[in-house]
């Protein structure tokens, strides 16, 4: 089973508690702290994506429609 999860979260705070508490369960977590292009998001080949909808770089509903 693919345990990959892809955290976008601009707060490193809060990026850094959602690391720990999904890598403490056993995941292989990978966070973004802005924006990536979508390439490099999909190289993660993640099982989930957590994304935060406002970012200081954009929205991430825009990440969804690409």
């Amino acid at each position: 089973m693919n345990k990959n999860i892809v955290v976008i979260e601009d707060d490193r705070d809060i990026l850094d508690m959602i690391q720990y508490i999904l890598a403490d369960e056993g995941y292989n977590v990978i966070g973004f702290d802005r924006l990536e292009r979508l390439e490099r998001i999909v190289e993660q080949q993640p099982s989930v994506i957590l994304l935060d909808n406002r970012l200081a770089t954009g929205y991430g509903d825009t990440l969804c429609l690409s």
